[in-house]
């Protein structure tokens, strides 16, 4: 007689086991990928933001100089 605690093992429930497990596993890869991606984003971002920031001043900077010159 079968405990209420005790499942049998059987090839079909192994089977699913070990399917659920991959497919887990390939979630938990897919998030990692995700935010690496996110990640690269908001750094590439920050580099756009910089070099505008520091063209608008050269810009600023050609146009005093040249008023001044």
């Amino acid at each position: 007689m079968l405990n209420s605690m005790e499942v049998p093992l059987t090839k079909e429930l192994l089977k699913s086991v070990e399917a659920a497990r991959t497919r887990y596993r390939d979630y938990l890869t897919e998030e990692r990928r995700k935010k690496e991606l996110e990640a690269k984003a908001r750094k590439r971002k920050a580099a756009e933001d910089d070099l505008k920031e520091l063209r608008k001043r050269k810009k600023i900077i050609l146009e005093v100089s040249g008023q001044r010159g």
